[in-house]
């Protein structure tokens, strides 16, 4: 095995040392590489995995591993197609600790081979009113840019100032490939970036040409995948069938036709409904006025790109410009009581200008709005003159999303620069605690020790409420039917395992298919190891798991969230003993039950992880 170049960054000083991480039995990822650290000096991880560089559809993501600001844990997340570029350098790591003196962008850029790293001084201010995060890219790109092959700008938003919700937002560019642009969603990367290190970019360049970088053979791939590498070989070798509402609308698509009934309308109020309130809301108001024109909209006009790197699945949906997520649709359209794509979409775009992380976003916005609704808090104090319209039975589809979407959006602006936003500055769970116990209890949110939070991911599964170390990386195993509580703790602790492995060896979770059986074999005959990583990824995993002083599920909202699925799951499937007993547990004494199945559930992870 090779060594791995490392670069080592004091922003602090400016300093910089390069260094190799010596030859061992394995490639070290950067999620290994970062727990291997001192968590004293609170470093940030980036690096790709070891197929990075190469043709190998999906394996060019980059992965960035630091502490969250919000959950306040260590927490590993992927940047799509930044990978390719990352590869350019040169490096395996990049490791940054340290704050600098002022807001700053850092450059490092490979020349002939030679590596220079530089941290300049970037005001963000004016770039930020000009254009939000995707001014200060633009910014980034003409004071910083370095016009080379190979170039990738990350850079944040105004939102990373003032909340713990800043995403990081990235662009590629080369002459060569048009990709989308990407985000970090998760982890509040854009909030540790600017807080922490007071970085508002990195620029990461190199005079590597896409078609240099493209040509390294990984020969075990091609055997395995085919020669071609298409999607009809992925699709037969690996097991994951590219279905076709993914190749014609992406996650987005796939996750309205897939969950569409179940979307949490409302700061997910909706469950008050009942089975049948919520269908008939579906069909007769989500469905007609939501979720059909959105899909017809992206099937006539709508633009499928990459993320920049090589693959056959054009995961990232455009519609007039905009790249569109389910996650967005879901957390700032439906669960703020906005339908229409005409009220939606417009916000989900300033929400990004502004770099939020959505589902954050949508959490404290969802739980303002229901305060609002329920005369828990007055309008005048938020600057408002009139309150939400959430009234399920009669919602007007057209103009009570118009009207839900002006509120939200002032109040969106409202958390960057009013006084009445500075409580909440420090995020969902710590404003629910200084509020009323009414309001206290309308908050979703996922809750660490004393003070971490996430918000869950926005498709109705009790996989998504576990007390796992990084809850909405995609760790979970999100079943839409009932699971055993202690069978599903034991299948999501599996789950987590392969999902950490994919991170920390730099591949997009929609390759999981084949990715998570035929990625070990891959990467061992390419570089001549022979790893157990499997064993490798538990033993990471575990060692997350013993740090995730996780708590039980704080809010009301919560606990009824999991009673309503389990009702919910009583209803659409066979009958199951075991489901019976728990859904008469909850309607006879709800806390305990609760109590009860998050004791199930942690018993089913530590089953599988061990103490």
């Amino acid at each position: 095995m090779h060594g791995q170049r490392l670069v080592r960054v004091d922003l602090a000083t400016g300093g910089h040392e390069l260094g190799e991480l010596e030859g061992g039995p394995h490639y070290v990822g950067p999620v290994e590489r970062a727990l291997a650290l001192s968590p004293e000096e609170d470093w940030t991880v980036l690096g790709h995995g070891p197929l990075g560089g190469s043709a190998v559809p999906g394996a060019n993501h980059l992965t960035l591993v630091g502490r969250s600001p919000s959950w306040g844990a260590l927490w590993p997340a992927t940047l799509a197609g930044a990978g390719l570029p990352f590869d350019a350098l040169g490096a395996g790591s990049l490791e940054l600790r340290g704050r600098a003196a002022s807001p700053s962008v850092l450059r490092v850029v490979a020349r002939g081979g030679a590596l220079s790293v530089e941290l300049r001084p970037q005001a963000p201010g004016e770039a930020w009113r000009a254009g939000g995060a995707a001014g200060l890219l633009a910014a980034l790109a003409e004071h910083h840019g370095t016009g080379l092959s190979s170039e990738r700008i990350l850079a944040v938003g105004p939102a990373a100032a003032c909340t713990p919700y800043g995403a990081l937002l990235s662009i590629v560019r080369t002459p060569a490939r048009l990709g989308a642009a990407t985000w970090v969603r998760h982890g509040g990367f854009g909030s540790r970036f600017f807080r922490t290190h007071q970085l508002v970019g990195i620029v990461l360049a190199s005079d590597r040409s896409e078609v240099e970088l493209l040509g390294r053979p990984v020969e075990a791939a091609r055997r395995l995948l085919g020669a071609g590498l298409s999607l009809a070989e992925l699709d037969a070798s690996g097991g994951l069938p590219f279905a076709p509402e993914l190749l014609a609308a992406g996650s987005l698509g796939r996750g309205l036709l897939e969950q569409g009934r179940d979307l949490l309308f409302a700061n997910a109020s909706s469950i008050h409904l009942g089975l049948e309130g919520r269908e008939r809301f579906f069909t007769e108001v989500l469905w007609p006025a939501g979720v059909r024109p959105l899909l017809e909209a992206l099937a006539a006009r709508g633009a499928h790109l990459t993320c920049g790197a090589p693959c056959p699945v054009a995961c990232f949906k455009q519609l007039d410009g905009q790249t569109l997520s389910f996650e967005a649709y879901a957390a700032l359209g439906v669960g703020l009581g906005i339908v229409t794509p005409e009220a939606a979409l417009p916000l989900m775009a300033h929400a990004e200008r502004l770099g939020f992380e959505v589902l954050g976003l949508g959490g404290l916005l969802g739980w303002l709005m229901e305060r609002l609704v329920l005369g828990l808090l007055e309008p005048g104090t938020l600057g408002l003159r009139e309150r939400p319209r959430w009234d399920f039975r009669r919602f007007d589809a057209q103009a009570d999303s118009a009207h839900n979407a002006a509120i939200a959006r002032h109040l969106v602006d409202g958390l960057l620069a009013e006084p009445w936003a500075v409580p909440l500055g420090e995020g969902l769970r710590a404003a629910a605690r200084r509020s009323d116990a009414a309001s206290a209890s309308l908050a979703v949110y996922l809750a660490r020790g004393d003070a971490g939070e996430a918000p869950p991911l926005p498709a109705w599964s009790l996989g998504g409420l576990l007390p796992l170390a990084v809850p909405t990386e995609h760790h979970g195993l999100p079943a839409t039917h009932f699971v055993p509580p202690r069978e599903l703790g034991r299948r999501a602790a599996a789950r987590m395992v392969s999902a950490l492995m994919l991170q920390n060896l730099g591949v997009c979770r929609l390759h999981r298919g084949w990715a998570e059986e035929l990625l070990p074999q891959i990467v061992d005959e390419h570089y001549g190891t022979r790893t157990d990583w499997l064993g490798l990824h538990r033993r990471l995993a575990h060692r997350l798991h013993r740090e995730r002083a996780s708590r039980f599920w704080e809010s009301d909202r919560l606990v009824e969230l999991v009673e309503g699925f389990l009702v919910r799951a009583l209803h659409r499937g066979p009958p199951d003993g075991e489901l019976d007993f728990w859904v008469r547990r909850f309607r006879h004494d709800r806390p305990s039950a609760a109590r009860a199945l998050w004791a199930e559930l942690n018993a089913g992870l530590t089953e599988y992880f061990g103490a």
